[in-house]
């Protein structure tokens, strides 16, 4: 743990003249111009030093004023949370390194993924109902398999189907800041930081964005394989995880807001708006006023109606599936 504030892993800079740089901040959307120096100082804020050394020309009372202007602006932090207020929690774990080698191995791992994930989820349901796995019969340890591979299906998957963005983004020449975990409500989960304006191919997007959900598939068609192979010891504990990893996959298409689902969308259709495809839709949802303007273009904008009401019915979908998935834990508990 750093004891000193240090620079942002989402700062870039880039020189446009003798004396001045433009610095990118990624996270908020940014730009600030700074001069060399204070580029220079900035950059030696690593943790371990203290600013009072770095800035040594400066009172105590500047520095602290100069600092707490640089967290604002999000070129600086100051701890490993990267969010701190309810109902949310972000938490970094680590801020992975870009090279040549790293690159090479993703591209590797990103490719393995893209080909396997539907061949073996494919032969893993393909035994799963053709080897009487989906009986199962006596099963030693019923609950304690269930309790354990719901809690690995969850770990595993949330943490892999977020790695797994991670290797497509640097596989296609994009940018990850940080790798972490998260809290909503009482929800886990897991994060990643990536800027992908440097993936300029379509098809690279929208498998960067469909990453986690191959993985999740991945994970189940695994785990529907090793079935057989421990039916009486094991076999709830592989269907779990099998299952809930199916469970998150599915979970992780539905078009709304903040899943991969919508970005997969408006990738392949071509949306290119200043705002997310949602915000448009809610926009003609909740707004009679553009409806009616839309009507009065004619067909064109009559399906645009239609198609917002639809995009707006997945969101429907949401509850369904946390609801499911609270039938199932109570129903693997209660057998």
């Amino acid at each position: 743990m750093y004891s000193y504030p240090w620079l942002a892993n989402w700062i870039r800079f880039k020189r446009i003249g003798n004396n001045k740089y433009r610095v990118y901040n990624y996270l908020f959307d940014k730009k600030y111009i700074l001069t060399k120096e204070s580029v220079d100082r900035l950059r030696m804020l690593d943790g371990d030093t203290d600013p009072l050394d770095i800035y040594s020309d400066l009172s105590e009372d500047e520095v602290y004023d100069l600092i707490e202007k640089y967290e604002q602006a999000g070129l600086i932090r100051k701890g490993r949370f990267l969010i701190k207020s309810f109902p949310t929690i972000n938490y970094t774990l680590f801020v992975p390194q870009k090279t040549k080698t790293t690159r090479k191995i993703c591209k590797a791992l990103n490719l393995i993924i893209l080909l396997s994930w539907l061949p073996l989820f494919a032969v893993g349901l393909y035994s799963f109902f053709n080897t009487n796995s989906w009986l199962m019969g006596y099963v030693d340890n019923y609950e304690m398999q269930f309790i354990l591979g719901y809690i690995v299906a969850i770990l595993l998957g949330l943490s892999l189907h977020e790695i797994s963005h991670t290797i497509s983004c640097f596989a296609y020449g994009g940018d990850v800041f940080e790798f972490g975990v998260m809290l909503n409500f009482i929800i886990p989960g897991a994060y990643i930081l990536t800027n992908e304006k440097k993936i300029k191919n379509r098809f690279s997007l929208i498998q960067l964005f469909a990453a986690g959900i191959e993985m999740n598939f991945l994970i189940a068609g695994i785990s529907f394989l090793l079935m057989p192979l421990y039916y009486y010891s094991l076999s709830m504990f592989f269907f779990t995880i099998a299952f809930m990893n199916s469970l998150l996959g599915l979970f992780n298409l539905v078009l709304t807001g903040f899943l991969d689902g919508q970005r997969i969308f408006e990738k392949a259709f071509g949306y290119c708006g200043k705002n997310s495809l949602f915000d448009s839709v809610e926009v003609i949802i909740h707004s009679k006023r553009t409806r009616n303007s839309l009507r009065k273009k004619g067909i064109d904008g009559k399906a645009t109606i239609i198609f917002s009401y639809i995009l707006f019915s997945f969101k429907l979908m949401m509850p369904i599936f946390i609801l499911t998935d609270i039938i199932i834990i109570l129903f693997g508990y209660i057998l």
